[in-house]
C-alpha cells in the first residue's frame, strides 16, 4: 500500500493530486475548495493557502494549478473584486486600511537589513 504522505520524488501530477486531495479534505471539513502544496525536487515542503506573494518570494521555478479564476467564479468564488481593489489606492478601497505602529514594526525590517547571515528571498 502506497503511503500518500510519502513525498520524495513525486511527479508534478502526484503533487497536483495531493493538492486536489487537500482541497477535497478542506470541503469535507467545512472549508472552501482550496488546497496547495509547495515542493522542492519532488518533495512536499509545505501545504499552504496559495499566497502568490509567498510563491514569488520563494523564487519557485514554476507554478502548476488545476483550476483558474473562471472555474472558481463558476461555483461562487468570484474574486474579481480583489483584482479590482489592488488597483485602488489603500485609502479608497472598500475595506479601509491604515498603517499602524509603523515606527515599532520598521525595527524588524531594520533588524533584517542589518543581519549578515540572512537568507535572501
Amino acid at each position: 500500500m502506497k503511503d500518500k504522505n510519502r513525498t520524495k520524488d513525486m511527479t508534478n501530477e502526484a503533487l497536483m493530486r495531493r493538492a486536489i486531495e487537500l482541497s477535497a479534505d478542506s470541503v469535507r471539513n467545512g472549508g472552501g475548495p482550496f488546497g496547495a502544496v509547495i515542493a522542492r525536487r519532488g518533495e512536499i515542503i509545505a501545504p499552504c493557502p496559495m499566497c502568490l506573494g509567498a510563491i514569488y518570494w520563494s523564487h519557485l521555478d514554476k507554478i502548476y494549478y488545476a483550476n483558474d479564476r473562471k472555474d472558481a467564479a463558476n461555483i461562487g468564488f468570484d474574486d474579481d473584486f480583489i483584482y479590482q481593489e489592488i488597483e485602488v489606492a489603500p485609502q479608497y478601497r472598500k475595506k479601509p486600511s491604515e498603517i499602524l505602529l509603523r515606527d515599532e514594526a520598521i525595527k524588524v525590517f531594520q533588524l533584517w537589513d542589518e543581519k549578515l547571515d540572512k537568507k535572501e528571498y
